[in-house]
């Protein structure tokens, strides 16, 4: 804050970038001569900032590459980590209509304002951690940014943030072809629930894709008939089950004008290559990236009564061509004929367990070795 502006709202409302750029500046500089004077008891600083400001069709960036990089050149011996906070766009979307009928009036945005100022963000995020890995203060471990759902577990943010070196696992397994199938989606939360467990156990950080489920929109448009409202019902999204979120569950449902949803859903031919959508195209984005950052790919069941899943296939070449870990749960059950474990073209590359109990044992064996290199 300063005596020239006192909430988010006057913020944004200041019409000259310049002098939104400034009171940033402003507050970069005072934040870091606390940091520099803090006490020898304080061991971590948390700074929790939007990286971006999105308002009115017009997006504001400050200069947090060169702001972050002078922070961290006064307190060299410090490990900065970027974590990005994420939410189902269509939650964040109602938030902000909330706050702007009760708080903060003008800041609403469209869906696809919201989902444009998360690509925005995630792409900031990583432009800032690789400036400032770049300047000579920098410490030797190389800066990442982590696009992670506030619907995880407190153990996924405890590990990365806590531990110096976590190891990372990203979850792979069937969504699209199983989340009509509330056998399926049981037998698959007891997967996630365990491998959870383990991340807490050994102290390692779990990526999973459904704390980020915005399929649900597809499913509310469907149902939507002809009605310019398109209702997003709890039901439609993914069941997270006994997990302890940072975020609250939203008021269902989730009322949304059909051209918004429409917007951000729309794919479009070019020539015989079908483009994704806005939200498809980040949900690609965004789960390469966390492959990229896992350490391993914890892989259950590639091959699902007999249907193979585009998005675990893609997930698995991925990792590969990265030299990342895949670790699969395949019994032979799904194989064709009870044959091969693995009828994977990267199954060489895989270490595959047909027994649910051999998976979990070696991937947990691989955390724990992990922990002490």
């Amino acid at each position: 804050r300063s005596a020239d502006c006192e909430d988010i709202v006057a913020f944004l409302g200041i019409p000259s970038v310049r002098s939104k750029i400034g009171l940033i500046e402003g507050a970069f500089a005072k934040l870091t001569r606390e940091i520099t004077k803090r006490g020898k008891s304080i061991d971590h600083v948390f700074l929790q900032t939007h990286l971006t400001y999105f308002r009115d069709s017009e997006a504001l960036l400050p200069p947090l590459p060169q702001l972050l990089s002078s922070m961290n050149a006064k307190t060299p011996d410090s490990r900065m980590k970027i974590i990005v906070l994420m939410d189902d766009s269509f939650v964040v979307w109602q938030r902000l209509r909330e706050r702007a009928s009760r708080l903060h009036p003008g800041t609403n945005l469209k869906l696809r304002e919201v989902v444009i100022w998360r690509s925005v963000e995630m792409s900031y995020a990583e432009l800032i951690g690789r400036y400032v890995d770049d300047m000579p203060a920098s410490p030797a471990e190389e800066i990442h940014s982590y696009p992670v759902s506030v619907r995880h577990p407190f153990s996924t943010f405890n590990n990365l943030i806590f531990e110096e070196n976590p190891r990372k696992v990203y979850l792979s397994y069937h969504i699209s072809s199983t989340r009509n199938d509330l056998k399926k989606i049981g037998e698959i939360n007891k997967f996630r629930r365990r491998i959870h467990q383990m991340g807490e156990r050994t102290r390692s950080a779990v990526f999973d894709p459904v704390t980020i489920d915005e399929l649900a929109l597809k499913k509310a448009l469907a149902e939507a008939g002809r009605s310019q409202t398109v209702q997003v019902k709890k039901e439609y999204r993914w069941p997270l089950g006994s997990v302890s979120p940072l975020a609250n569950e939203p008021g269902w449902p989730i009322c949304i004008p059909r051209r918004e949803v429409q917007e951000v859903l729309a794919s479009m031919r070019n020539g015989a290559n079908l483009v994704q959508g806005d939200i498809e195209n980040q949900i690609t984005s965004r789960d390469y990236h966390l492959v990229e950052l896992a350490n391993y790919l914890a892989v259950y069941r590639p091959v699902m009564d007999g249907v193979t899943s585009m998005g675990v296939d893609a997930e698995i070449k991925h990792a590969v061509e990265h030299g990342r870990k895949v670790v699969a749960y395949h019994p032979k059950s799904d194989s064709p004929g009870g044959g091969r474990a693995s009828t994977h073209p990267f199954g060489n590359k895989m270490a595959v367990m047909s027994t649910r109990q051999k998976f979990e044992a070696h991937l947990e064996e691989l955390l724990d070795r992990g922990r002490s290199l």
